[in-house]
């Protein structure tokens, strides 16, 4: 387990230093890739209903388990320095939590400059609503929300998966690294499935529903263990931590994803701001209710502030999994 430590620190710390670099070879590229090459002949033959939406994604699921395995067999051949490498980048390619901060950064200078034209613009990338008709304030939602969001699915869920791995690898005497990482990819997979066709749109709410509910379910967990650090950080960097907690209570399942809300509502509570409301996406307008709704609407600074609070958490979650995965290996480590 303590290479399994190791691999996990060191993910982290690539993924907190250099972001994640866009290359047609990234993991999580080459996981899209995939989807769309199988989803393609069942869009051609009209076969977009719930039960080749199953098949979808099990056969994804199939294919990138083949396919680590024999990655991780090549790769034993050439000495446990390489193994460890590889097992380093594809955790590290499954984290993406720098490259939020850094798109969310780019909307905060955007602000600061009032260029609210650009800051529009950037905030496009990242969200699926309509941008144009947003306001600083709406912006600033936005991002808020999105690094929520993006906590737990670029994240929390990963490094979850990642000790869940690990640990089911130790009771079945299997490489816990190996099966760490594994849980982590399939998790990735699950997370790319839902992005590319877990919509509720004419086309797709059929076909994607098996992918967006096996999307929920694995980040069922997570998502309730997020609100837990972020309230933790919240002490550490001058945020409402008190606020954190009781605003993540009473919020928590305001959002018609049973996990969306979580880390949502304890960032808004952290820093006493307004989340939600009318949300104008492409397809139609949707009113969602407020989480924080007896707080104040977030300005810029609140930008800065949430990714110091998610940073923090992200380091309490890391520090938080190494001590777990060192009880493992020996119960009495720490004592």
């Amino acid at each position: 387990m303590y290479s399994c430590c190791a691999v996990l620190l060191l993910a982290f710390a690539v993924d907190f230093i250099i972001g994640d670099p866009h290359y047609g070879l990234h993991p999580t590229r080459l996981i899209g890739r995939l989807i769309s090459f199988l989803q393609k002949p069942m869009e051609n033959r009209g076969l977009f209903n719930e039960k080749y939406g199953v098949i979808l994604t099990i056969s994804v699921l199939s294919v990138v388990f083949c396919i680590y395995f024999a990655a991780v067999y090549t790769v034993s051949f050439l000495g446990r320095g390489f193994e460890t490498v590889f097992y380093v980048f594809v955790l590290y390619s499954s984290l993406a939590l720098k490259d939020m901060f850094d798109h969310t950064n780019k909307i905060y200078f955007a602000l600061k400059s009032n260029d609210l034209e650009k800051a529009k613009r950037y905030a496009g990338m990242i969200v699926g609503r309509d941008t144009q008709s947003l306001n600083e304030s709406g912006i600033v939602m936005a991002a808020v929300e999105s690094m929520s969001e993006n906590f737990v699915d670029g994240f929390a869920s990963v490094v979850f998966w990642y000790f869940i791995g690990a640990f089911a690898g130790c009771t079945v005497n299997f490489e816990p690294t190996a099966s760490g990482v594994l849980f982590a990819l399939l998790y990735r997979s699950v997370n790319t499935l839902d992005s590319m066709v877990g919509y509720k749109n004419a086309k797709y709410i059929r076909f994607g529903r098996f992918a967006a509910r096996l999307d929920d379910a694995v980040n069922f967990i997570p998502a309730r263990i997020s609100v837990f650090f972020i309230c933790l950080s919240a002490y550490f960097v001058n945020e409402d931590s008190l606020s954190c907690f009781k605003t993540a209570k009473k919020d928590r399942l305001k959002h018609p994803s049973p996990n969306s809300a979580h880390a949502e509502s304890a960032v808004a509570g952290a820093m006493k701001i307004k989340l939600g409301g009318t949300v104008i996406y492409p397809y139609s307008k949707v009113e969602k209710p407020f989480i924080g709704e007896t707080y104040k609407f977030p300005e810029k600074e609140h930008i800065k502030r949430c990714k110091v609070l998610l940073t923090f958490s992200a380091v309490i979650f890391v520090v938080f999994s190494e001590i777990l995965c060192c009880l493992l290996k020996n119960p009495f480590s720490l004592f």
